[in-house]
């Protein structure tokens, strides 16, 4: 068996007197679906399957006092780390992508905090992201790691209030880990607002979520809208088929108003699109 033990430790006032289980189930669940993912990442696959529960598991080896501490084990059984076209590496690094989709994840927002849009390159093998500058390479398999578990990192800092829940961390025996803090709620959670000026703009759709209604598109060159990925998400949820089969086209046509978040130092920028309407027929026409 492969096994990596993690000190997973949620603390602050709240905890003086037991632990206050609505907010530690959730910060559990939350990271354990961050793991998951990782792991998913290191797999190519987008769910798990009760299969792959008895190969990967994460256990609790001791539960502490006085805050949340949980001993946690990563434990991946020696039999799938022998399936062909996957190496065995992948599979003793789950932790390490998980720090290297943190690691990135935060660097991005930093820079993105300060007026910076970040130049990512995703190539090579090096799950901890590379920063030179304003440019940040970072392995394929971190990167689809870091997408994945965003959210999750998101819904984890939520839960951090001063004077009652300091931070949450968790780190390796090495040292080597995360913590997250009201530093980092304030940075992965920027306010935002809807610019009301609507926007046409072609662009390219490459995944769409018809549960969450969420989706990534591709910007094109030369338009009012800068040239770059982004996020949407339609006003109406029921135009969800229109998206899907959009992503069949190599272009379509929208209109769209830009969600603006707004960070604690005053910078500005397109967190996400809403869009409007989708110029597309069901027979692929636009």
């Amino acid at each position: 068996m492969n096994n990596d033990l993690i000190r997973f430790k949620i603390d602050g006032p709240r905890f003086k007197n037991g632990i206050p289980l609505r907010e530690a189930l959730s910060a559990l669940s939350e990271f354990q679906t961050i793991i998951d993912k990782s792991y998913l990442a290191t797999i190519n696959s987008n769910k798990l399957y009760p299969s792959d529960r008895k190969n990967y598991a994460i256990i609790a080896t001791d539960i502490g006092k006085g805050s949340l501490t949980a001993e946690l084990q990563i434990v991946v059984a020696a039999a799938i780390q022998t399936l062909p076209n996957i190496p065995i590496e992948t599979y003793k690094n789950v932790w390490e992508i998980t720090k290297g989709a943190y690691d990135f994840l935060k660097e991005v927002a930093l820079k993105r905090s300060s007026g910076v849009e970040p130049v990512i390159t995703v190539s090579g093998n090096v799950n901890a992201p590379i920063i030179i500058g304003n440019n940040i390479t970072i392995s394929n398999t971190a990167f689809n790691a870091a997408d994945r578990t965003e959210p999750n990192f998101k819904k984890m800092t939520s839960l951090i209030n001063p004077g009652e829940i300091d931070y949450i961390e968790s780190f390796d025996e090495s040292g080597s880990g995360f913590q997250l803090t009201a530093v980092d709620k304030n940075l992965f959670n920027p306010k935002t607002r809807l610019d009301k000026e609507v926007f046409t703009i072609d662009c390219d759709i490459y995944k769409y979520d018809k549960e969450s209604h969420v989706g990534k598109m591709r910007v094109f060159d030369g338009q009012s809208i800068p040239a770059r990925d982004y996020q949407f998400k339609p006003i109406l949820s029921r135009d969800g088929h229109l998206f899907i089969h959009a992503m069949a086209q190599q272009s379509v046509k929208l209109q769209v108003m830009k969600e603006i978040e707004v960070h604690t130092t005053g910078v500005e920028r397109i967190f996400s699109l809403r869009v409007v309407s989708i110029g597309l027929c069901l027979n692929g026409g636009t």
